[in-house]
């Protein structure tokens, strides 16, 4: 052959495979186990829309066995896609999972603490107390001298001292009625003294409690306890 012609024919032939390449067209077939072929272009496209779906998965793509991670899960923050089943069958709440809403959560009110029938509401601390079984008011004091408390719940700190084993103690918060249910005790540090409570009178804000000895003597204590029940506004 002419090798003018051997040339003009190696560069025609350059110039188709530089198109084909350049311009984007993939001739090239690709054949795969179950007998199907693709051409490049095909898979290129396929490639794409797989791309863009990683981003939209619905729920029909996920197997039901898939392994998703903890973290994952964790950037889930609309509401809508957290229901049922996966708040319901949780048997603790995964670490670093926050705390729940308490819009969320169904919590006992005031007036289903009092009724105390309820068993599947939850109780937080501040409501606790307007359950029937729970002290409204409690108190340990020294009555001798000076009646100093040491220690105590809803009751002022200052002890009205009417005279000899006569007290008066105040409540922080008053009951809604005029009748508490008031339980006291008294007496010696070296458990020997027998002496006797009396409840002289109690209203929605205070109580009056009186102490005597065997001989029917009003008589100081050194330990005193005053518990009170009863329902709160």
């Amino acid at each position: 052959m002419n090798k003018y012609l051997k040339i003009f024919s190696g560069l025609v032939l350059g110039a188709m495979f530089c198109s084909s390449v350049f311009a984007g067209t993939y001739s090239r077939t690709y054949s795969f186990t179950d007998g199907t072929t693709a051409y490049g272009s095909q898979i290129a496209a396929e490639l794409d829309a797989l791309g863009t779906s990683v981003n939209n998965i619905v729920n029909a793509q996920i197997a039901t066995g898939a392994a998703i991670s903890d973290a994952k899960l964790a950037q889930i923050v609309t509401p809508s896609k957290v229901s049922g089943a996966a708040i319901t069958l949780l048997t603790s709440v995964p670490s670093g999972a926050g705390e729940l809403p308490s819009a969320n959560l169904n919590i006992a009110t005031q007036a289903e603490m009092e009724t105390a029938t309820d068993t599947d509401v939850l109780v937080t601390a501040g409501r606790s107390k307007f359950h029937p079984a729970v002290a409204k008011a409690w108190a340990r004091f020294n009555g001798t001298g000076t009646p100093t408390i040491s220690t105590s719940h809803n009751i002022d700190s200052s002890i009205t001292d009417n005279g000899t084993g006569d007290y008066t103690l105040s409540f922080t918060t008053d009951f809604s009625h005029a009748t508490p249910c008031v339980v006291a005790n008294a007496g010696g540090t070296g458990g020997t003294d027998d002496q006797f409570v009396g409840i002289n009178s109690s209203a929605a804000g205070t109580v009056r409690i009186e102490i005597w000895n065997t001989s029917s003597t009003a008589e100081d204590a050194e330990i005193v306890n005053v518990v009170a029940f009863g329902d709160q506004s």
